[in-house]
């Protein structure tokens, strides 16, 4: 037979759950971003994927990589960035 939650159970699942969730996150950003030549773009290229979703008008956050550009250029003030800057860095995640 199963008792009754408590409060202290109910808090016990939260912190649980949420320390799967951020490890999951924290992983996933890791194998993202990861990469063993230090001129990769690719913690830079993820920032500006998310500012370009934030901003997107699509309900799922859907974006163009044109939308990408102008959060990348205020990332990345002294590069040169053009689509195929954050393409290339793409294609290599997807």
């Amino acid at each position: 037979m199963i008792g009754n939650v408590t409060i202290d159970d109910v808090s016990a699942g939260c912190k649980s759950a949420t320390g799967e969730a951020e490890h999951t996150i924290s992983s996933a950003y890791e194998k993202a971003t990861y990469s063993s030549h230090k001129e990769a773009l690719f913690r830079q290229i993820l920032l500006a994927c998310a500012i370009a979703s934030l901003r997107s008008h699509d309900a799922d956050g859907y974006f163009q990589a044109l939308d990408v550009l102008e959060p990348l250029r205020k990332i990345l003030p002294n590069k040169i960035v053009e689509i195929s800057t954050s393409n290339s860095h793409l294609s290599e995640v997807w």
